[in-house]
């Protein structure tokens, strides 16, 4: 075969060539990677979230109730529908001992396809050819979203409704098609609810497309209409099986770790300081008193004040009790901390406003960028410290670029709309959750590779530029 002609058929064939090392890659970790990673067994396809989701759609599929836990209230609303639902299809059709592999390889394959998207959005967005497949080749290969494909956990059917909605937003131009990303929408929100900023980045696309007046609020009619008719049963079930309106989920998501005892002790751990280490070992280790840094109370009524919470914690608090490994007491004296530790809370953010609003936020958001290690206390096997810390070095770069490529080419439609849905996820988790893990910002990161390849494209090309003009 002549050169030229060579040179031309793997130009013409190179798609479908990424987009199968792609799903090697995958199929890879599928069966030999993931058990190095996680460990053999069933470990490659569990972690800590995955029962709830399993156990919620198995106990539909069973029962005919909707519930994680039947003996638990809030297990009813503790795990939004999206996933769920996506789950029981696979138990219906392979059977509950072949769910978790079906899953996983369904996940494989949406994994794959998000490949396709982002080259296809990439390629719509106006950027040169050299962006599409610098955008495909790093989300084919981007190992932290790679590394979930075979976990129950809506970490990838998140990553791939988010390419899906980028998707179908650069290519639908009308306003009944907008029903579609309405839809979209909705179900997202039903998988991660800080996806609702597909809302907003619809309109934000649409406005920098120069679509104005009658014609974006028709747009934005349809995109409500279908998003309300997808979402709304969830909070209408929710109020008549249940007689709550719950519209998302309660703040425990059902789990007895998280009732209002621990969750008010940890949002005013998190009032002071990013992240909730060492203490959280120590209420697993049940430590009492525990060593709280001096300057975060008022005065030593304060400080004996958190002691006796602490105490009283670990004698009848749901949370506390849970994370000790103990049964939860009756009557449980829930309200009782929960109060304790808000009040202590709202004392410290009266007398350290500039570090409890601005400061301690602004730490979370430099851990959110620049992680560089895996926390070996909780993690499975994993990578080693150096492989671990050369990926987070490559993570923390493409953020950057990310970010990068956001202020480059702001007048860029699908950039608005990325931006639209990435940064304010990172500013959620950095100011109002305040729990900084890689796999709450997955979705975000895999969003900016689009800016990251087209700020790495033009800078090919300004050194190809250069080059061109040294010769």
């Amino acid at each position: 075969m002549p050169p030229r002609r060579l040179l031309e058929d793997l130009k013409r064939h190179r798609l479908p060539a990424l987009l199968l090392a792609a799903l090697g890659v995958r199929i890879l970790f599928l069966f030999w990677g993931s058990v190095r990673y996680y460990g053999p067994g069933e470990a490659r396809f569990v972690n800590g979230d995955s029962p709830s989701y399993a156990q919620s759609a198995l106990n539909l599929l069973r029962l005919g109730r909707y519930t994680f836990d039947p003996s638990l209230p809030d297990a009813a609303f503790g795990r939004l529908p999206g996933y769920p639902l996506f789950w029981a299809i696979h138990a219906l059709i392979f059977g509950e001992a072949g769910a978790y592999l079906a899953v996983a390889v369904s996940q494989v394959l949406l994994d794959t396809l998000g490949v396709y998207l982002i080259w296809l959005v990439a390629r719509r967005a106006g950027g040169s050819e050299r962006t599409a497949w610098i955008a495909a080749a790093l989300v084919a290969f981007y190992p932290f979203s790679l590394i979930w494909v075979t976990v129950t956990g809506t970490e990838t059917m998140g990553v791939f409704l988010c390419l899906l909605f980028l998707g179908l937003l650069t290519r639908l131009t009308t306003s009944r098609t907008a029903l579609v990303l309405g839809a979209v929408a909705g179900v997202a929100f039903l998988t991660r609810p800080y996806l609702l900023t597909f809302l907003p980045a619809a309109l934000a696309y649409w406005y920098a497309s120069g679509i104005r007046g009658s014609l974006l609020a028709n747009r934005a009619a349809m995109l409500f209409l279908a998003f309300a008719l997808v979402y709304l049963p969830w909070p209408a079930r929710n109020l008549l099986n249940h007689d709550r309106l719950i519209l998302t989920k309660p703040l425990s998501a059902g789990y007895l770790h998280f009732y209002p005892d621990f969750a008010a002790f940890r949002a005013w751990v998190y009032a002071w300081q990013p992240g909730l280490e060492p203490y959280h070992r120590q209420v697993i280790g049940g430590t009492a008193p525990m060593d709280f840094p001096p300057g975060i109370f008022a005065d030593e009524e304060e400080r004996a004040e958190a002691d006796r919470l602490i105490s009283r914690g670990y004698a009848c608090g749901t949370g506390f009790r849970t994370w000790m490994n103990l049964s939860p007491t009756v009557p449980p004296c829930d309200t009782e901390v929960a109060a304790g530790f808000q009040a202590l809370r709202s004392s410290y953010m009266e007398r350290h406003p500039v570090r409890g609003w601005i400061v301690v936020p602004a730490l979370n958001l430099r851990k959110a960028v620049f992680k560089s290690a895996l926390d070996r206390s909780w993690s499975r096997p994993g990578l080693g410290d150096l492989g671990a810390q050369a990926l987070f070095l490559v993570r923390t770069a493409l953020v950057l670029l990310g970010f990068a490529g956001i202020v480059a080419f702001r007048r860029t439609p699908a950039v608005v709309a990325v931006a639209a849905v990435s940064l304010p996820i990172y500013l959620a988790f950095a100011w109002v959750f305040r729990q900084i893990e890689m796999r709450y910002l997955i979705q975000a990161d895999v969003l900016l590779l689009l800016p990251a390849a087209m700020a790495l494209a033009a800078i090919v090309d300004r050194l190809g530029d250069r080059g061109g003009a040294v010769e």
